[in-house]
């Protein structure tokens, strides 16, 4: 297609497709509507006989009747009179006919070579066979293959066994004037994007739909079946053109669900997750997000009654158990749940994985550090502890003792993200940016796509002060992100831009570029740069007081310590009112940090380390602690600041904050 999509055309121009990147606006299936009609079958014979009677002239000599007069020569002057008009009607006959033929021809050979995609979700081939044949062999990613029309029974194994049936049923135009895709998604193990695109001089808006869990697809109306959509197109003035693009899902599930919450469609998010959790059990990521969207407004009961049925599988899944126990944290269910824990511990008192997870229940931070000492000893390959007493170093903000947790930790769960991830703020906060830069550039060439790869870069290249190195870094990855087909590119790599523009406290702009973005997401970065800039009033237009959904705690409290920094003592006690209140619903540390902040004295070195949060949120704490207790203002505000290595929101609130 691409040939003809960028032929010239006569005072014509091109067109960008201004906003394809920002394609992500829905998630529902599309009707198409087909061309409909049937074919008309022409009788030769018939056609020319009647061209002759309707064009032939009288002959000389012969009457109305067309009976000849004798002697009057009339049947040599007649066929001299018709010679030259039957000529050319035998002429159009034979084209006629070779015309139909040939539509006849190409109907015969469509029908018989349609293209079936087989799209394979899993790491390893699937055996597919169609109508009792010969299995082929489909590996991971797209596969195709030639079908006839009419109904058909495809048979799966290997990665997954099934059977089912589809049919294969355009009509006689559709050969003509439709572009139908049919696709076996084997065990439904593959997301698909579909992308209807309109190029004119006013581009509209991409519509998008995922397509998942279902074996077979049929769509009626693909003009780019797995190949990016073109950037732009050839149109002649006032032209608008549609191309619709079918592609295979490459990023993180866990993300498409973030995504689909911010839609406001907790329903499909929901669907998506017990989907994926049902093809793979270990997905950490999509647990997380799973879990946590019970706070989010998502249908908490359902969400806890399908992670309980996978309680007592065994072996232990920690992850599963981690997302149960977030679910709610209230100290009855706590206490409840480990119970629980200590009674499966009495028959596996040497299970490391449960240990671990009865010191996420613990009641203090001492008892919590005894049951993840014990876990880390009865398996040395589990890295789960090393993480948690990792977390409890970084707290605390001794970074180096973190990092050799944390390396240990991951040697031993190299795909965790979030262990990966904690490793290099660890490493960034002991200032290695001159190691890390090349490590994670050889991350970002082996996937110059990869979000958390570019992010990570970027952060490191800013703080060694390159930083028209770092924006050329988010230019390679939308240029991959945009050849993979990807139709939020241009959403992915502005907010990488704008987080450049935090990190580089270029708030101004960070604003501009956030209010102009169509991308959902802008909207906390334009809520952060109006922060940092001090204009409090506007920033609480974006996420007011009384938001629905926002259950962060260190959101409310930062905003408090923003308001107070300002003067606005009021205020900043009614923020800090709503953070209480969250605070009070969740885990015993939120519980414990609660009751730092409502006590009228300032808090102990000890009180603080029984408070064991991530350095971010930690900081935020401090922060507030300092503004509320003057006399302890120094050594509350020095610890914060030793915690505020993170170069996002919200290290310039909190700098200011404890100058």
């Amino acid at each position: 297609m691409m040939p003809l999509l960028e032929r010239p055309a006569a005072a014509g121009f091109e067109i960008n497709l201004n906003g394809r990147t920002n394609g992500m606006v829905g998630c529902r299936i599309f009707g198409f509507t087909k061309f409909r009609g049937s074919a008309r079958v022409v009788n030769i014979g018939s056609f020319y006989a009647q061209a002759k009677k309707s064009n032939r002239r009288p002959m000389a000599g012969t009457a109305p009747g067309g009976e000849a007069k004798a002697g009057s020569g009339g049947s040599t002057g007649g066929r001299a009179a018709l010679g030259p008009n039957r000529n050319r009607f035998i002429l159009a006959g034979i084209a006629m006919a070779m015309f139909v033929a040939a539509t006849l021809g190409f109907n015969e050979f469509s029908r018989r070579h349609r293209t079936l995609y087989v799209v394979n979700g899993f790491a390893v081939p699937v055996a597919v066979s169609l109508d009792g044949a010969t299995p082929f062999s489909a590996g991971p990613g797209l596969t195709t293959s030639s079908v006839s029309e009419g109904h058909h029974r495809a048979s799966l194994s290997g990665a997954t066994r099934q059977e089912f049936d589809f049919d294969i049923s355009p009509d006689s135009a559709g050969r003509w004037l439709s572009l139908p895709a049919w696709v076996i998604n084997a065990g439904g193990a593959a997301v698909l994007v579909e992308e209807r695109a309109t190029y004119g001089k006013a581009p509209k808006q991409p519509q998008v739909a995922f397509y998942f869990g279902e074996p077979f697809l049929a769509l009626g109306q693909v003009t780019h079946p797995f190949k990016p959509l073109p950037q732009s197109v050839k149109l002649k003035d006032g032209e608008e053109r549609t191309l619709t693009g079918l592609s295979i899902y490459q990023e993180d599930p866990a993300a498409l669900f973030y995504y689909l919450e911010k839609l406001k469609q907790p329903e499909e998010a929901t669907r998506l997750a017990e989907w994926r959790l049902g093809l793979d059990p270990d997905d950490d990521n999509m647990l997380d997000v799973y879990a946590r969207s019970a706070a989010n407004g998502a249908d908490a009961d359902r969400i806890e009654k399908f992670l309980a049925a996978g309680l007592s599988n065994a072996p232990v899944h920690i992850a599963w158990h981690r997302a149960y126990q977030t679910l709610r944290r209230d100290p009855k269910r706590d206490a409840e749940l480990a119970e629980w824990y200590d009674a499966r511990l009495k028959s596996e008192p040497g299970n490391s994985a449960l240990l671990y997870l009865r010191g996420l229940l613990s009641a203090n931070h001492a008892e919590a550090a005894r049951y993840f000492e014990r876990s880390r000893l009865a398996d040395p390959g589990n890295g789960y502890p090393c993480h948690a007493l990792a977390l409890d170093r970084m707290s605390a903000g001794d970074w180096a003792g973190a990092r050799t947790l944390l390396a240990t930790a991951v040697k031993l769960r190299p795909r965790d993200v979030a262990i990966s991830a904690a490793l290099v703020a660890t490493r960034m906060a002991l200032g290695e940016f001159a190691s890390l830069e090349p490590e994670l550039r050889a991350a970002s060439l082996r996937d110059p796509a990869s979000f958390l790869a570019t992010d990570q870069l970027i952060g490191v290249l800013v703080a060694e002060g390159k930083v028209d190195e770092a924006s050329r870094a988010i230019a390679t990855f939308e240029t991959a992100v945009g050849q993979q087909g990807v139709a939020s590119a241009g959403e992915m790599a502005g907010s990488l831009r704008r987080e450049a523009l935090y990190m580089t406290g270029k708030f101004e702009e960070m604003e501009k570029t956030a209010a102009k973005s169509r991308d959902p997401a802008a909207l906390n970065d334009l809520f952060d740069a109006l922060v940092e800039q001090g204009r409090l009033e506007e920033a609480v237009k974006v996420h007011p007081l009384k938001e629905a959904g926002m259950a962060d705690p260190y959101h409310f409290l930062a905003v408090s310590v923003a308001w107070r920094l300002k003067g606005d003592s009021a205020t900043a006690g009614k923020w800090l009112e709503r953070a209480l209140a969250l605070f009070d619903a969740g885990d015993a540390d939120w519980r414990r940090a609660a009751a730092l902040l409502r006590q009228t004295t300032a808090p102990s070195d000890a009180e603080l380390s029984e408070v064991a949060q991530a350095p971010v949120p930690k900081s935020i704490l401090l922060a507030a602690l300092a503004q509320l207790h003057p006399d302890r203002r120094a050594e509350l505000a020095a610890a914060a600041r030793r915690l505020n290595t993170a170069l996002t929101y919200p290290r310039h609130l909190i700098d200011v904050a404890t100058k």
